[in-house]
Parts: C-alpha cells; sequence; structure tokens
C-alpha cells in the first residue's frame, strides 16, 4: 500500500530495511535526503536518528483515513524517477541507483509480450525490497491483475515450509536466485509433483552453474527456467536465455540475449568490440539505464559513459549529462533537446557494468564472471571467472570459486574452492587434467580445496574473505602414496617439500598436480644442479615430473639410466615444456 501510494502521489521511494545495523540505516536516510517517512509503529524503535516527518501506516490510519479519496494530480513521465535502491558500494559505503520509471515499464512490458499470463495465474513477492528483483515480484503482476501472495524472508528460509506455500497457493511464477534453487531441488526430489502449477521458474542475481541447470531439467523436466542477467543499474534484467522442457540442456549456460530495447556490447579496453568467443567486458544500452548513482557525480561518469555507437553521440551530442550533482534534472530546456525523440537519453549513454563475457558462434552470450576478478600471477593477467566457468563444466563438480591469494610473502597462487556432487569423490588429479584440456597452463591453479560446501553471504553470494587458506598436506591425488626409497629420490623429495610447501610427496606424484609451476621449476632445477653436480637440462624436467621418474633419469652413475621411448605425447610435453619457459622468460623481463 505504501509504495503504491508513493508512486501515485509522484514519488520515488527509497526501501529501508529495519533488519539492517543502524549505522547504515542512518548514511541511506542521510545520503537519500529522506523527507517522509512511512513504517509501522512497532518499527520506530529500530531507526536511528534522522530529520524525516514519520508516518505509520498502522497507528496513523484513522488520520490518513480523513485525507481526500480522490486521485491526486499526477505529473510523473517515463523519466521520473520510481524507486532508489541502495547497492554495496567497493567502498563500503552503499551508493542509491536512479531507477527510472521508463526501465522498469520497458522491463515489465517485454516480460508480458514474451511470457504473458494466462486466466488463473497466481505469483508471489518474497525478495526483499532491497533489490531490484522485487519490483517485477510486485508491480509485473499487479499491472496485469494477477494476484500475488507475499511471503515472509522467515518462510523462505525455511524450504520445507515455502515449498509448502508455493504450493498451498497454487504459485505459477517464482523468481529465486541460484542459491536458493538448488536448496529447494535439494528439499524434494519430486519436486515436479509438488508443485505442478509452478511452471515457469526464474534465475537471476548470480551465476546458474551447468551442473544446478542439469538438476533443474532433472527435477522439473515439465517447467520452463529463464535465466536472467542485469543488475539494478539497468532496471533489474537485460538478457535471457530460456530452457523449455522440450529442449536438450545446452552444453554450456548462457545468459542469452538482450530484451526488448536494449542493446549489449562486448569491448575491449578501448572500447571496440571483440571478435565473437573473446571475452570483454559488458556495456549496456537502451531504455532500461538508471540515471546514476545518487549524490554520486564522479561515480556515475565512471560508470554511465557515452555511447560511442548511437547516432547522439555522432552528432556531437555526448557532453555532459543533464543532471545536477544529486542526479535530477537541471531544466527542462537542455532536456528537451537532448532527448527530442520523447525518449529521455535513450541510446545516448552506455552501462560499464565490469562484468566479463563473450558473445558464442550462436548470438547468446556467456557470462564469465567480474573484471575485478582478474588477477596479474607471474605476470599473466588472469580472468578467474573462466576457470570457474571451466571447473563446473565437470561432470563430478557442483560449485567451484577459484581466488588468488598470497599466503605467504611473493607467493601468488591460484587456488580452487571446488564443492563435488553428492555421493562421488573427486580427486585433485582428476581437476588438474581436465582444466588442462581447457585452459593454458598459467591458468590451472595452484591447489585445489574440496569443500563440502561454499561459505554464503547473507544475500546468498560466495564469502570469499571467509575461504580457508590450502594446507600443506598432500593433495588427494589419482597417484597412490609411495615414499621415497633410494637416496636420490629422498633428495629430490626434500627439494620439492621446500618449494612446494607440502609436508610430504610421493615418488609417483606429479609435480604439477602439485601445485608446480615455470617459477617453482627453475629454483628445483637449480637446487638439483647443487646437489648432484650433473648438467641438468630443464627441459628434462618438463619430461619426467614425478619423483621416481626424475630420479630415474639422473641415477647415471648406477647404470640405470632408463632409455625412454620418445613418444608423440612425451614430445609434445617437451614442446610444451620449452613453450612454458620462453613464455615465462618472456614476461620476466618485461616486468623487468
Amino acid at each position: 500500500v505504501g509504495l503504491l501510494a508513493i508512486l501515485k502521489a509522484g514519488g520515488a521511494y527509497v526501501p529501508i530495511d529495519p533488519t539492517y545495523p543502524q549505522q547504515r540505516l542512518a548514511l541511506m536516510l542521510e545520503d537519500a535526503q529522506v523527507s517522509l517517512l512511512l513504517t509501522q509503529q512497532h518499527l520506530l524503535e529500530k531507526l536511528p536518528a534522522h530529520q524525516a516527518r514519520v508516518v505509520c501506516l498502522d497507528s496513523d490510519r484513522s488520520s490518513i483515513a480523513q485525507e481526500s479519496q480522490d486521485n491526486p494530480v499526477n505529473s510523473s513521465t517515463a523519466n521520473n524517477l520510481a524507486y532508489v535502491i541502495y547497492t554495496s558500494g567497493s567502498t563500503g559505503k552503499p551508493k542509491g541507483v536512479l531507477g527510472l520509471h521508463q526501465g522498469a515499464v520497458n522491463r515489465f512490458a517485454w516480460m508480458w509480450q514474451n511470457y504473458p499470463f494466462k486466466p488463473g495465474e497466481v505469483c508471489c513477492q518474497k525478495t526483499s525490497l532491497n533489490f531490484v528483483d522485487s519490483v517485477w515480484e510486485i508491480f509485473g503482476s499487479l499491472l496485469q491483475g494477477v494476484r500475488i501472495v507475499i511471503i515472509p524472508d522467515s518462510v523462505v528460509k525455511a524450504p520445507q515450509q515455502f515449498i509448502e506455500i508455493l504450493a498451498s497457493n497454487n504459485i505459477t511464477r517464482l523468481v529465486v536466485v541460484p542459491s536458493l534453487l538448488r536448496v529447494l531441488l535439494d528439499t524434494y526430489t519430486h519436486l515436479q509433483q509438488r508443485l505442478p502449477q509452478l511452471q515457469l521458474w526464474v534465475t537471476s542475481g548470480e551465476a546458474l552453474s551447468h551442473n544446478l541447470l542439469q538438476k533443474f531439467r532433472q527435477t522439473l523436466p515439465e517447467s520452463t527456467l529463464l535465466n536472467l542477467y542485469g543488475s539494478s543499474e539497468v532496471s533489474a534484467d537485460v538478457t535471457c536465455y530460456s530452457i523449455s522442457p522440450q529442449d536438450r540442456v545446452p552444453a554450456r549456460v548462457v545468459i542469452g540475449r538482450p530484451i526488448a530495447n536494449t542493446q549489449v556490447y562486448v569491448l575491449d579496453r578501448n572500447l571496440k568490440p571483440v571478435p565473437i568467443g573473446v571475452p570483454g567486458e559488458v556495456y549496456i544500452g537502451g531504455v532500461g539505464l538508471a540515471r546514476g548513482y545518487f549524490n554520486r557525480p564522479e561515480m556515475t561518469v565512471e560508470r554511465f559513459i557515452p555511447n560511442i555507437f548511437s547516432v547522439f553521440h555522432k552528432m556531437g551530442m555526448e557532453n555532459e549529462p543533464p543532471y545536477t550533482r544529486s542526479g535530477f534534472p537541471k531544466g527542462r530546456c537542455q532536456e528537451s533537446q537532448e532527448f527530442s525523440l520523447g525518449f529521455p537519453e535513450v541510446g545516448t549513454r552506455l552501462y560499464k557494468t565490469g562484468d566479463l563475457a563473450r558473445y558464442l558462434a550462436d548470438g547468446n552470450l556467456e557470462f564469465l564472471g567480474r573484471i575485478d576478478n582478474q588477477v596479474k600471477i607471474r605476470g599473466f593477467r588472469i580472468e578467474l571467472g573462466e576457470i570457474e566457468a571451466a571447473l563446473v563444466q565437470h561432470s563430478g563438480v557442483e560449485d567451484a570459486v577459484v581466488i588468488a591469494r598470497e599466503d605467504r610473502p611473493n607467493h601468488k597462487q591460484l587456488v580452487a574452492y571446488v564443492v563435488a556432487q553428492k555421493e562421488q569423490a573427486i580427486t585433485v588429479s582428476e581437476l588438474h587434467h581436465f582444466l588442462k584440456e581447457k585452459l593454458p597452463d598459467y591458468m590451472l591453479p595452484s591447489a585445489f580445496v574440496i569443500l563440502e560446501t561454499l561459505p554464503l553471504l547473507p544475500n546468498g553470494k560466495v564469502d570469499r574473505h571467509s575461504l580457508p587458506a590450502p594446507d600443506q598436506t598432500r593433495p588427494e591425488l589419482a597417484a597412490t602414496y609411495q615414499p621415497p626409497q633410494t637416496e636420490v629420490e629422498k633428495i629430490i623429495a626434500q627439494i620439492w617439500q621446500e618449494a612446494l610447501h607440502v609436508h610430504e610427496v610421493g615418488i609417483h606424484d606429479n609435480f604439477f598436480e602439485l601445485g608446480g609451476h615455470s617459477l617453482l621449476l627453475l629454483q628445483i632445477h637449480n637446487q638439483l644442479q647443487k646437489r648432484f653436480q650433473q648438467n641438468l637440462s630443464i627441459l628434462e624436467l618438463f619430461r619426467y615430473p614425478t619423483i621416481s621418474s626424475l630420479a630415474k633419469y639422473l641415477s647415471q652413475e648406477q647404470n640405470e639410466q632408463v632409455s625412454l621411448p620418445e613418444t608423440s605425447d612425451r614430445s609434445e610435453q617437451l614442446e610444451k615444456g620449452k613453450a612454458r619457459i620462453k613464455q615465462f622468460l618472456t614476461i620476466s623481463k618485461r616486468n623487468q
């Protein structure tokens, strides 16, 4: 009722969650310059000190009833604010996104046209008002006369109770983040029979893994899944990929194609379009763009840039945005001149998402992660999202996260955290070999940590700061552990342990599966030269990656040198070793 009243009066709403810390609530109220606060009597004690006039929808009901029942005069236009939703900022200070009517309505109209409501449908509203998905949940249904059931957060957090509510109310559509979808699929094996009316499932907010998509199809073979991509800055959703019951599960999860009146570009650092299949940053244009960030002019200019592909830009109309510091229009004259077509700022700006993606040959977009997840290790720039996308393609991996850690000074390494499928054992060797088929060697994680579950933040996303450091025990490898026996094997093992920081290594363990890389191999080569006083080529270390094979090669004094046939696989491994050394030396010179 409060939201409808605000919009009907021509205002914009700022959702304030009473469960937030007082400091955060105070910051939001002050930053948004809230003049009127609609709430309930029992929530007043949770509010910090503020200057807004308070109206309690429950205790002030009698006073409200005395007001005129005539419709107020509303002069709102498509370019007026509909809401200000605060999202987390990289500096720790939340930023208010200025959402417009035109963006929300465009998102609604696209959904209504492509997935129209049928008679008797029932929807639910369960997302916190602080998140942009709630805009569709509330108004997307009500504006079409569709009944909605409001489900409290306490019920959503109790999967069985949540499913009971969905079933008893015959809910036909549901918006969920993938992490919640996984919980629901795990709660009931026969979810299709339990929720026969729920035909349209929508996922958004975080990446959908391939294994979760497969599980959805197995558990809900008669339902359709929409995988949406977007953010608050673009009115929630800008791309969609639909998987209908008759569709086969694709080989990879994609985020689909742009929705109506939306353009999605994948660009390099010079704002040039990248070729098909090449990763780049996602830039979004069209009617869904927010006005910017409230009271954040520098950040707005940084993230909402002139659209170099638009006709407006080519006509020389890409000058400063017609907004004041707070984000409101400067004046009608400049506004009308900028938007002579009647659609304010359509096509004149692009939103710089910070997301990494690539266009596939079929025209669909594949999401690869965040640009700010890009790291530099041993001179190589690495997109962590690309490694994660490769890992979750493994049939035994349910979920995966990759981060760069520096638990020891000057020893930054890639660590993969993997959640295996239930009742399925998975080894580091298996994962290493799998990734080796998909990624260059410098993108292979040095360590793999197998977890039962990934730590999550309150919003359901992965808490990367809580991921544990890999321990120094020997990882689970395909090779059975066999300790060093000969003196040569013991010397090599000691050198490996010191370089790899592993407590024990077996003679059949692969150096690279233990976390070794080209730089460490140079260190080991120097140590071996000193200990054995032999003229050892570093290429032989690539050729003999286990202690057993290397010890046999070094035991020339015992006339036990093994003459191994030069197979095609070994020749290929040798060539790769040469290439890795050349690549490493080139990067080292470049960084000097």
